[in-house]
């Protein structure tokens, strides 16, 4: 068996899509230079290999299938669906990319890792943004299996997928969707002075508060209570939400209805050869 040492990337906090530290982190693959992976069509999804044991579509029955929409496929597209599989063979001598994809498929396939590629993964207990005296435990070394899935793209080729999480708090959440709402109407109609007067200062507030907790990730948040919490979250004042319910509006939509809403309240797809 040959050792293979890569360096590979991983973001600024896990399940994060976020990149300018220029982090990375050091793994080692240990086994034959190629394997087989198999995927499914539909999602592409790892299935099987050569460290399972099933590394020929002989391993799999036959289905007829029909070429239909994945509801989410690796990349925007149809895949043929049911439960056909492709098979390809990783060279590790390739790139990092294929390292570390040899890597994770032997760690997710039940086969016994080597001491120097197995991770014992360290947490440091780290002050909560925006939370005084609390703290989260945050992994200071993510196993790549932790951090990346194994796929395969619609065109065949081989890809890994950072497992990301949605990063806004319900508080942060709730702060834009009030912000948006209020910014709506002030923008297009006269509320009259004094709700006008109150509708500027409220979105200087609110817009502060989002600001406050931009860093705060639910992960970071070790208790039911604190995710669900939006009781700091700056309240519409009472003459501006008079005001706007006066308003007979057809066009408005709902702030989780717009483009930029469903980006905040969706956790991205991000992939390796998109950060490499």
């Amino acid at each position: 068996m040959a050792t293979f040492e890569f360096t590979y990337k991983v973001p600024d906090e896990p399940m994060l899509n976020s990149w300018d530290d220029g982090n990375t982190q050091t793994a080692k693959y240990i086994g034959d230079a190629t394997a087989t992976l198999i995927f499914d069509n539909y999602e592409g999804n790892l299935v099987g290999s050569t460290f399972t044991g099933h590394n020929s579509l002989d391993d799999y029955p036959s289905f007829e299938t029909d070429n239909i929409e994945s509801p989410s496929p690796s990349v925007d597209g149809p895949f043929d669906g049911g439960d056909a599989k492709t098979a390809i063979t990783v060279d590790a001598n390739d790139g990092v990319k294929e390292k570390l994809a040899l890597l994770i498929a032997k760690a997710q396939s039940g086969t016994a890792l080597e001491d120097d590629e197995d991770v014992t993964v360290t947490y440091t207990d780290t002050a909560v943004p925006g939370m005084s005296g609390k703290t989260y435990p945050r992994p200071d070394n993510p196993a790549p299996w932790h951090t990346w899935s194994v796929i395969l793209t619609e065109d065949g080729k081989l890809d890994l997928e950072l497992k990301t999480q949605q990063k806004n708090t319900a508080r942060e959440l709730e702060a834009r969707s009030r912000q948006y709402h209020v910014k709506w109407y002030h923008d297009r109609y006269d509320l009259g002075a004094s709700a006008d007067s109150d509708a500027t200062a409220y979105l200087t507030t609110v817009g502060n508060y989002i600001a406050s907790v931009d860093d705060l990730c639910p992960w970071m948040l070790t208790s039911n209570a604190d995710i669900l919490d939006i009781s700091d979250c700056p309240k519409i004042p009472a003459s501006v939400a008079t005001a706007i319910g006066s308003i007979d509006a057809h066009d408005y939509v709902e702030w989780s209805m717009t483009e930029d809403g469903m980006a905040e309240i969706t956790a991205p797809r991000v992939f390796y050869s998109e950060v490499e």
